[in-house]
């Protein structure tokens, strides 16, 4: 089945500012990450208006703010899904990115770093993978067809991954925060990445 899927990183939140770790830590969205927010919405309602798409943003604080304004042009409540949530660090959420360079556990030399953890109750990379790949499955096997999904650095880039089935231990593929990317399945299963991280949508507002 044909799917027509928008991935919004979410915007500028607290820690890209002020030099604590992401992950789980519940950071809202900045003065600047709110206005971004409300910039996607105008941008890219006009491109999803006629259709019925379904918002699926992460659990986290800063993907449903971005994801807000949306919801509201739509009169949707999105739908909340916690496998498209940053990496998980463990006991380095709440602490400082200085406190976790100082104190992350190094990758074994003959060790796989796609499984190793930073922290003993941290996720690894692979245990991200398997459950953003999981969401993904779901999401291609679904009835609906067009999707706009709102998550994060990490978890995006493996979805992209996923997506194009790609080896993610030599393949990756990053954006910045409030980037939209357009990913399409054909009918005949072919899979297409229309455009990524296209930061205009959080800048400038179509007329």
């Amino acid at each position: 089945m044909a799917k027509t899927i928008y991935l919004i990183q979410h915007a500028e939140a607290e820690h890209h500012l002020n030099g604590m770790v992401g992950s789980w830590t519940d950071w809202p969205l900045t003065a600047k990450g709110r206005k971004q927010a409300e910039n996607i919405a105008k941008n890219l309602y006009p491109y999803i208006k006629e259709k019925d798409f379904t918002l699926i943003s992460s659990d986290l604080m800063r993907s449903i703010e971005t994801l807000a304004p949306l919801a509201e042009l739509l009169h949707q409540k999105p739908i909340i899904d916690p496998r498209i949530k940053e990496i998980g660090f463990g006991i380095a959420c709440g602490k400082s990115r200085e406190w976790f360079r100082q104190n992350a556990a190094k990758c074994p030399e003959n060790a796989d770093p796609e499984e190793h953890k930073s922290f003993p109750d941290a996720e690894s990379f692979g245990d991200l993978h398997r459950r953003v790949s999981a969401f993904l499955e779901d999401i291609l096997a679904s009835e609906k067809e067009n999707f706009v999904i709102c998550g994060h650095g990490a978890s995006l880039s493996r979805l992209y991954t996923a997506f194009l089935q790609l080896d993610p231990k030599k393949f990756e593929l990053s954006g910045k925060a409030a980037g939209v990317s357009l990913l399409l399945q054909m009918n005949n299963g072919k899979r297409l990445i229309q455009f990524c991280n296209d930061m205009s949508f959080s800048v400038m507002c179509n007329s």
